[in-house]
């Protein structure tokens, strides 16, 4: 797993534009929190908390999750219990112009409904501080994993049932972090960046970690 410090470390996507044909989209990942903070952040340049910048997945220091899309208001997907693994999606559907989402696969109480913004650049930051948040906008210190991005708005279905295992190469699928590369407690200095298991080549950069 990508293990942050929630002091200042983060990864980066690269500039995920072009593989969007459209607004539709589904971010899900696994994770553990220790604290509050971002845990999923769109951006429209590589520098975090300038130009274009938004917290879509983040955790509260009660344990509540929420998820929004630009500039939509948030969505509350349920609490979670600190230091525990649990499974977020972020996820807009623009045929029926809604924002969800879903915690451990049971889907969220509530959605809202609008238009997602996007701007000409789109990268995607796991565990970077943001002014625009949804509750501390804090570093994310803990753990981060099985991160998917998807460029359609995935059912209920299919990520109940592909939630808990790898998933191969497949269509619309942008990027698939797994975050395991390097050894885990030991040195690992020249993992510089995470690996895309999509195919895409959507490599991220890990900053200012101390591997």
């Amino acid at each position: 797993g990508l293990e942050l410090d929630g002091v200042n470390d983060y990864m980066i996507t690269s500039n995920l534009f072009s593989a969007f044909p459209g607004t539709d989209l589904t971010v899900e990942l696994w994770f553990k929190a220790n604290a509050a903070g971002v845990i999923v952040d769109e951006l429209g340049q590589t520098t975090i908390n300038s130009g274009w910048h938004d917290s879509q997945i983040e955790i509260l220091g009660t344990g509540e999750v929420r998820v929004r899309v630009w500039s939509l208001p948030s969505v509350s997907l349920g609490t979670t219990t600190f230091g525990a693994w649990h499974h977020a999606v972020v996820r807009y559907n623009s045929g029926l112009s809604r924002l969800d989402g879903m915690l451990d696969g049971v889907p969220s109480g509530s959605f809202v409904t609008g238009s997602r913004s996007v701007t000409g650049a789109q990268y995607y930051a796991f565990g970077p501080t943001d002014a625009s948040n949804l509750g501390s906008g804090a570093y994310f210190n803990g753990t981060i994993e099985e991160v998917r991005i998807w460029n359609v708005a995935r059912t209920n279905a299919q990520i109940q049932a592909n939630m808990n295992c790898d998933i191969p190469q497949q269509s619309n699928l942008v990027a698939y972090y797994r975050f395991n590369e390097g050894t885990p407690g030991g040195t690992n200095t020249g993992f510089v960046n995470a690996f895309d298991y999509s195919g895409n080549a959507n490599c991220g950069a890990l900053v200012n970690m101390a591997l």
